[in-house]
């Protein structure tokens, strides 16, 4: 994707976009999933995001996603979302709260809040 249809994608919308593209192209005999995973992975933290984890125990409905994304993209998408609002969300329990005090943990959580919402316009 060039850069001005880029820029009319949110990127995380985007990256989940370009991982539904190249899987779609199906370039290798093998390892499709793991460089399209890793291509949107590596877009989303180009644009100061987190990498979208895709849990084993959620394999059977991100394939079934994807392959449903042949006519309709927006729950593959939604998917995607998902998973990096939850990466987002272990970062900050794990790695952020600890370290705060309460007055900065509610700055970060109106912040998350904005961050959240934003996704909505999606």
């Amino acid at each position: 994707m060039d850069k001005g249809r880029k820029k009319k994608y949110h990127p995380v919308e985007f990256a989940a976009v370009l991982h539904k593209k190249f899987v779609f192209i199906h370039p290798f005999k093998d390892g499709n999933g793991r460089v399209a995973r890793l291509l949107m992975n590596t877009a989303l933290i180009q644009d100061g995001y987190l990498p979208a984890l895709i849990p084993p125990i959620l394999r059977s409905e991100y394939i079934a996603l994807l392959e449903k994304a042949h006519e309709d993209d927006s729950p593959f998408i939604n998917f995607i979302i998902e998973r990096e609002l939850e990466s987002q969300r272990i970062f900050y329990i794990f790695f952020i709260y600890p370290c705060l005090s309460y007055s900065k943990i509610i700055y970060l959580a109106l912040t998350v809040w904005t961050i959240t919402r934003d996704y909505s316009k999606i």
